[in-house]
């Protein structure tokens, strides 16, 4: 019995899915990269995709490359800062490179790269498990179906029992898985009659399998079986034989009409909207310009006017310096007079001789009077037999000869200045007058200076203000004007007067017109049966929850485990077909036991991921799988092989489950040997193989006759 919790599981698988990232990282195996030039927006067109609206844009790739109109990809901008956007390829014409893609973000620019690369599906699913992997439940946390038994009807629908025990087995049980070898109604018979059965309960259904085609053939057998059109939508990129045979059941083209016609709506009043709101804006613009230039005009008109009287007193100030200057000029000629006639009496070099004579008078006294003591104070012996009396004698009779000089000069100097004082000091008195009577005079001058200092620096700012006013105005009529060709090139097709009232009317109109296109995005509820990819179901419930009451897996064994565990979130019952003996799930990894483990392991050992968790090598060493929680029936009738093949495949590949032929013509297998040539690409055996054997194949019109090649691809003819 499975013991772990679906949080360990998960947290197993997160590991398992990171370490599988890391190997194709670093191997960057499974990456295309074609560079893409001219890409164009399909004006406005759009395309429903995964619930979500997609806009869609043609490029220009390489010709001859080898690239599905439902292929998904990455767009790489050459724009700078701009994050890889998701796209799906919608149309590539190999002869020219045309391409039409669908994109879920703005696409930037003309020119990037498409990266068709398997890791984001791989980051994909580690997103949806990183961001939902919490809701993944127990499988005894699986509801269990309410009904008993299936409805009577099946045994009268032309089911064998086996088909009709599986169809009541998947009706009845939680976890289901119908095995049956091809051929064996798994498809057409049991999954679509199921599905009519569930549709005629009024449940929804959502039908999965790993591949496009996978879920194109399943719902081709439920259309089939006379479920109505109307109740079921393919969602995501559908092959172009589906598409042709069931457009109205087909996403895009279910709800594609009404889409386009509602977006055109939509767009026409966001142009009506923006138009107006253009429109008031360049009114008020305009207004707003006019009022800013009559007040710029006002201002430099004001300005102007403020120049004009500073410039007259400036003009006044300079008449008034220049009248007290005039009035000035004979007092300044009679100072100059009087000061040049006391300059010429140089009294104060008299006054200057007189103290330098005065002082050279005391130091003289001074000195005579200390050589006459020195001479007091001699002693007898120096006296007698020296020379010392005689110098000092001598020195005395020369500085009083020096000091009688120096009185007579003395006395001739005081007698000068005795003469010179009175006409020096009249002349003092009269400068003292006149300095009086002229600085009234200077005062109002260095005023009238500082005045004009001032008004010469008002005159500078009013200059200022009144060039950058005018500048201000040609900056608003040049603004004035653009306004104005704008407005005209707009047109007045709708009045200004009433536009607010205009404006919410379109508003809410562009509101009801949302809110009807929100509609078709979760218009999944009113169908009954949903058709996608394992990776379109991430990339849905990743974006939206999803509510049905049951979930069908074709071709399940080509399904990783990783892929599959998501389910587990629904919560309903999940029926699983398929044959595990077949091809496993594509895993670009071939020996790490990690990732294989969730990777390459098919989704028919469930069960034991909840048992082996991280216990990779076990869960890798697994053959068959277990089933203990999930009921599996067999279904052993082949209605596309012979007796004879079908008792060799018996044999040989399904180890005696007994599988039996009934085809209505015997097959049997024919060897004939294809000798491949060298290409240089990756694919090129394969394709060498079967343009050989196709024209063999076609070549031979009897019957109806299969090829299976080592590569384990089928050829019909």
């Amino acid at each position: 019995m499975p013991s772990l919790t679906a949080r360990e599981v998960v947290s197993a698988v997160v590991k398992s899915t990171q370490r599988y990232l890391e190997v194709l990282n670093d191997s960057n195996r499974g990456v295309e990269r074609y560079g893409a030039t001219s890409i164009r927006s399909d004006d406005g067109a759009s395309a429903l995709l995964e619930n979500s609206i997609w806009s869609t844009y043609s490029c220009e790739l390489p010709s001859g490359l080898r690239i599905r109109s439902d292929s998904s990809a990455t767009l790489e901008p050459e724009a700078a800062h701009v994050e890889d956007i998701e796209i799906r390829i919608l149309e590539y014409n190999q002869r020219d490179g045309q391409t039409r893609f669908a994109a879920r973000n703005p696409v930037p620019g003309e020119t990037g790269f498409i990266v068709i690369d398997f890791r984001w599906l791989v980051r994909r699913c580690l997103e949806w498990y990183r961001q939902r992997g919490s809701s993944v439940c127990d499988i005894p946390g699986i509801e269990t179906p309410a009904r008993e038994t299936p409805d009577p009807s099946v045994s009268d629908s032309g089911l064998s029992s086996e088909q009709a025990e599986a169809i009541t087995t998947i009706l009845t049980a939680s976890l289901s898985y119908i095995w049956g070898p091809p051929g064996t109604g798994k498809t057409e018979w049991v999954l679509a009659k199921a599905v009519r059965q569930c549709v005629g309960e009024d449940e929804k259904v959502l039908v999965l399998a790993p591949t496009n085609v996978a879920v194109d053939n399943a719902l081709s057998g439920i259309l089939k079986e006379g479920v109505p059109r109307e109740e079921v939508v393919r969602i995501g990129v559908p092959s172009p034989s589906f598409f042709s045979q069931y457009p109205e059941c087909c996403e895009e083209r279910a709800f594609q009409h009404e889409i386009t016609q509602i977006s055109s709506q939509i767009k026409a009043l966001e142009e009506s909207i923006s138009s107006l709101q253009k429109r008031q804006e360049l009114e008020v613009q305009a207004r707003d310009c006019e009022a800013e230039a009559a007040s710029k005009r006002r201002e430099a008109t004001e300005s102007q006017a403020d120049l004009t009287v500073t410039l007259e007193r400036i003009r006044e100030s300079k008449t008034a310096i220049s009248t007290c200057r005039k009035e000035l000029e004979p007092h300044e000629r009679q100072l100059e007079s009087k000061r040049s006639q006391l300059d010429r009496l140089a009294l104060p070099k008299l006054l200057s001789d007189i103290e330098a004579l005065e002082c050279e008078q005391a130091e003289t006294i001074r000195e005579v009077a200390k050589l006459k003591e020195e001479l007091r104070d001699m002693g007898f012996f120096v006296r007698v037999f020296t020379r010392r009396k005689e110098r000092l004698t001598i020195s005395v009779s020369d500085l009083s000869v020096h000091l009688r000089a120096t009185e007579a000069t003395l006395e001739s100097r005081r007698e000068k200045r005795a003469e010179l004082a009175p006409t020096a000091s009249l002349l003092q008195e009269e400068i003292a007058a006149l300095e009086e009577i002229c600085q009234p005079a200077r005062t109002d001058i260095a005023d009238l200076q500082h005045r004009i200092s001032d008004l010469e620096a008002e005159r500078g700012l009013l200059e200022t203000k009144i060039a950058e006013s005018h500048k201000a105005q040609r900056s608003l009529e040049s603004r004035i004007k653009a306004a104005h060709e704008e407005l005209s090139r707009i047109g007045a097709s709708h009045p200004t007067e009433n536009a607010d009232e205009l404006l919410a009317t379109w508003r809410a109109e562009k509101g009801q017109l949302e809110a009807r296109l929100s509609q078709f995005k979760q218009d999944l509820t009113r169908k009954s049966v949903l058709g996608m990819t394992l990776d379109g179901f991430m990339g849905l419930t990743l974006q939206m929850g999803l509510s049905i009451h049951r979930v069908f897996i074709d071709e399940a064994p080509y399904a990783p485990i990783a892929k599959v565990l998501p389910l587990l979130s629904l919560r309903r019952p999940i029926a699983m077909l398929g044959d595990h003996l077949q091809l496993p799930p594509v895993c670009e990894c071939r020996n790490d036991e990690t990732v294989r483990a969730y990777w390459a392991k098919p989704s028919v050992f469930l069960e034991n991921a909840f048992e082996l968790g991280e216990n990779w090598h076990d869960l890798n060493r697994l053959e068959e799988p277990q089933f203990q929680l999930a009921q599996r029936r067999v279904l052993s009738a082949s209605y596309r092989f012979g007796e004879s093949l079908a008792s060799l495949l018996d044999r040989h590949i399904y180890e005696g489950i007994g599988l039996t032929g009934l085809a209505a013509d015997e097959t049997y297998i024919q060897c004939i040997h294809c000798e491949p040539r060298d290409r240089p690409k990756a694919d090129s055996r394969d394709r060498t193989m079967r343009r050989p054997m196709r024209y063999w194949i076609r070549s031979r019109n009897g019957g109806n006759r299969h090829s299976l090649n080592p590569t384990c691809r089928r050829l019909r003819s």
